[in-house]
């Protein structure tokens, strides 16, 4: 199947919208600093949390007063299979991945080389055995 077309698309995107994937569980624990679960913290009526969820509404409510704007961009590459690759085909006739094979055979070689597993007996390491 051809992709539609092959231009660069611009979307503007509702904040409300965006906000609805918003993993407060990250947002909170990791990027602010709470501690525990945020369900938990919530349910609990813990007042940290209280703070964060009233700072977060304030930005929000700042946002949606044209402070900020989320847009999304995409685009379609056409592709072909080939054995059990998809290749991307890139601008002026170029097949990016067409010596993708190849190169895996190399990288796996590469890899091969560069691991070591270290024996539980003591004994020197040594590299993985070639299949």
């Amino acid at each position: 199947m051809r992709p539609r077309d092959l231009e660069r698309h611009v979307a503007t995107l509702d904040l409300d919208e965006v906000w609805r994937y918003l993993n407060h569980q990250m947002l909170f624990g990791k990027h602010l600093g709470l501690r525990g679960s945020v369900d938990r913290l919530r349910s609990e009526g813990d007042a940290k949390l209280a703070r964060l969820e009233g700072l977060l509404a304030e930005l929000q409510a700042v946002a949606r007063g044209g402070a900020m704007t989320a847009r999304a961009v995409w685009r379609f590459f056409p592709a072909r299979a080939h054995d059990a690759v998809e290749l991307l085909v890139l601008g002026g006739g170029h097949d990016a991945f067409a010596d993708l094979e190849r190169h895996m055979e190399r990288l796996v070689d590469f890899l091969r080389a560069a691991m070591v597993r270290r024996p539980e007996d003591g004994a020197p390491a040594r590299p993985f055995p070639r299949a």
